[in-house]
């Protein structure tokens, strides 16, 4: 399905009443230049413009066409519109949210045609004077060279409009509805569009993934950031987490994986979104995670170097000898730190500045960063402002540095000022929260580029979807059996039916006790493990009182096994099927604590033993499992080779595995490999257990 004639038109026919005239004005006065057609059956003219009476009476096939309509006749009129070799429609209005069979009536009527909406605002194209959308953009002037905002409705694009941030935005995108257009279809158009530095996604439901990844391949491939903002928060499933595999994998966690997956790096709010843009487009890639700063007073210097160092930035102090050679050019009473506290009030002349600036940057820089506030107050003349700022931007440029502006206000930057910043080569970022986010963010995707990099399409495409509604459980010698049989450690043990015949010969002791049933997730809330068993008197005994304390769960035998006693820490591994995304990856810190302590990373499968472990050292306790205090230091290569393992019988039973859950795997020193001692497993429930 292509878009090129529907995005870029050289004639459109709008198609309704009145309600058109503002958007055939709008479109005029963004200097469209194609022809412009009206079908309308009831008047002679709208807008200046004659009207066709049906689309068949149109002279020639549009490239696009604006439909405003209701109900069955979007069906007739976009059927008639197909026939008839339109470029692409634009359903403006007509139904109701969620009308399923109706929309399937929108795709058999467009056929091969592109269709955005139902309930679109529209779409428009600067960089080609195609302008067809609803919102404030009267005097919004967009750039060949900027951002493709992809949105569901008008209120995400309007902020873009109507945003005082000097985001050059080249296309704007209302999906509406999507009975046809998904944003993954426009994602992979602009994509290969030269004049789009940058992608902005608003997503508050994500599906047709297989879709998003291609596309999303070749944003990574080319080097294209993609920034997205997601709206809306719910569980897995709709329903309340059972298990701790549950409680760790909802439906966020699973979607913050898959753009971790696509190299898209998540923002909490527009405004966030719009400043990490800025500092992608704007700012060279930094070489490294140095930063210089320089602030105009103490307060500014402290709080942007805390939020810097907080995520792994680094902000060197100065040596000896730098200061010696920085301290004869400063100001009166100014001493030589990094970050720099200088003042525009100090009214220093650009060359001195410059100087100063010049000798700063000395100290291993590898990103510049300066913070200020212009003045609010009309009657403050910025001209010191802007002789800082603009010394600060063009000795950066001149030592071939990336550099960034934070105004801790985002309400004061003026414009001009804006614009003399970027034409400097400086991001003109506003407000402290967001703008020294949006240089982390910076960050994380050059983080992410790198990675990504490395890795082969396939772990970064995602294979279509299944639907597993039904499975059973089963018990955990069943469960551990499975694993078994994939090469994961498990202790050893037997499986009895009662306490009146036992065979512990081949135990070690201590041993641990379980009752089993395929009803078991959390044994001990309900009194079914016992630990420590130091002989088999005690083992009968466990036995006996669990027969008195799980009736409910009707035991249909007991699990003795030898405990691991020589363990170093514990991991939560676990499978799940999430549906519309597929099957997600589960790292935890694990234990009886998992729930409280979620320190958690998430990974889509499949994957790689790369991700894996980039994944397994990502978590805060990670530290444990290198010898942290002393401590002795687990085997990780045997530690990732099992997880992988999990993740590779996942993916080879994915037409039937709904979840698994190892908790815990028990961590121990080299060279002896980790041991699962707790596993649930459920499968389809059509499927033999082979």
């Amino acid at each position: 399905m292509s878009l090129a004639r529907m995005l870029a038109p050289k004639s459109a026919v709008f198609i309704g009443g009145e309600d058109l005239v503002p958007i055939i004005e709008s479109t005029r006065q963004n200097r469209f230049s194609g022809e412009l057609f009206v079908v309308n059956q009831v008047d002679k003219t709208l807008a200046g413009i004659d009207c066709y009476s049906t689309v068949e009476q149109l002279p020639s096939s549009p490239d696009l066409a604006y439909v405003d309509g209701a109900g069955n006749t979007i069906v007739e009129l976009v059927q008639a519109l197909a026939d008839n070799r339109c470029g692409g429609v634009i359903v403006s209005g007509g139904f109701e949210p969620d009308l399923g069979e109706k929309w399937q009536r929108i795709r058999e009527a467009a056929g091969d045609m592109p269709v955005l909406g139902p309930n679109s605002m529209g779409f428009a194209n600067f960089a080609d004077q195609s302008v067809f959308i609803q919102g404030h953009i009267a005097e919004f002037q967009g750039t060949p060279n900027g951002v493709a905002a992809i949105g569901y409705g008008s209120s995400i694009s309007s902020d873009f409009f109507m945003a005082d941030r000097s985001l050059p935005l080249t296309y704007a995108f209302g999906m509406g509805d999507q009975a046809v257009l998904k944003p993954a279809d426009i994602l992979d158009h602009v994509i290969d569009d030269d004049r789009v530095s940058a992608i902005f996604l608003y997503l508050e439901s994500v599906y047709d993934v297989p879709a998003l990844s291609k596309a999303a391949l070749k944003a990574v491939r080319k080097g294209l950031p993609v920034v997205v903002v997601r709206g809306g928060r719910t569980i897995s499933g709709g329903r309340a987490a059972h298990t701790p595999i549950e409680s760790l994998q909802g439906e966020d966690g699973a979607i913050t994986a898959l753009f971790n997956r696509l190299g898209f790096i998540q923002c909490s709010t527009t405004e966030e979104a719009i400043e990490t843009l800025k500092m992608l487009i704007f700012t060279g890639r930094p070489l490294g995670r140095r930063l210089t700063v320089s602030a105009s007073s103490s307060s500014f210097a402290v709080m942007g170097a805390d939020k810097a160092e907080s995520v792994g930035l680094t902000i060197e102090e100065i040596s000896e000898e730098l200061s010696n050679e920085l301290q004869p050019l400063l100001p009166k009473n100014t001493t030589p730190n990094n970050p720099l506290v200088l003042s525009p009030e100090k009214q220093l002349n650009t060359a001195d500045a410059r100087e100063i600036f010049k000798t700063l940057f000395k100290n291993n820089a590898e990103l510049a960063v300066q913070i200020m506030c212009f003045p609010a107050d009309k009657s403050v003349d910025p001209a010191a402002w802007i002789e800082l700022a603009t010394a600060f931007a063009q000795e950066a440029a001149e030592q071939q540095l990336p550099c960034a502006f934070v105004n801790t206000l985002p309400e004061t930057l003026p414009k001009a000022v804006r614009e003399q910043m970027i034409e400097n080569g400086m991001a003109p970022l506003q407000g402290l929260a967001h703008g020294m986010q949006a240089i982390i963010n910076a960050f994380k995707f050059i983080d992410q580029e790198i990675r990504l990099a490395q890795l082969p399409s396939a772990a970064i495409k995602m294979p279509e979807p299944i639907t597993i509604q039904k499975y059973l459980q089963l018990d955990e010698a069943q469960g551990k059996q499975a694993l078994n049989r994939i090469g994961i450690w498990v202790p050893q043990a037997v499986v009895i039916q009662d306490g009146s015949t036992m065979e512990l010969d081949d135990l070690r002791y201590p041993v641990v006790v379980k009752a089993l049933s395929p009803k078991l997730t959390h044994k001990t809330e309900l009194g079914a493990i016992k630990l420590n068993i130091a002989n088999e008197t005690q083992a009968r005994q466990a036995i006996f009182d669990m027969n008195g304390w799980v009736e409910s769960i009707q035991p249909t035998g007991f699990l003795i096994e030898e405990m691991v006693i020589d363990g170093i820490g514990e991991l939560l591994i676990g499978v799940r099927h999430i549906p519309t995304i597929g099957q997600v990856l589960t790292i935890a810190v694990g234990g009886m604590s998992v729930e409280l302590i979620q320190d958690v990373a998430t990974l889509l499968l499949p994957t790689s033993s790369s991700e894996i472990e980039y994944a397994l050292r990502s978590l805060k306790l990670f530290p444990i499992f290198e010898g942290w205090r002393g401590r002795p230091a687990a085997d990780l290569d045997a530690v990732v080779e099992s997880i992988a393992t999990v993740a590779t019988y996942a993916v080879a039973q994915r037409q039937r595995l709904f979840a698994l859950e190892i908790n815990p795997l028990i961590v121990r020193p080299a060279p002896h490999p980790p041991v699962a001692v707790d596993v649930v497993l459920q499968l389809g429930e059509q499927i033999s257990l082979g």
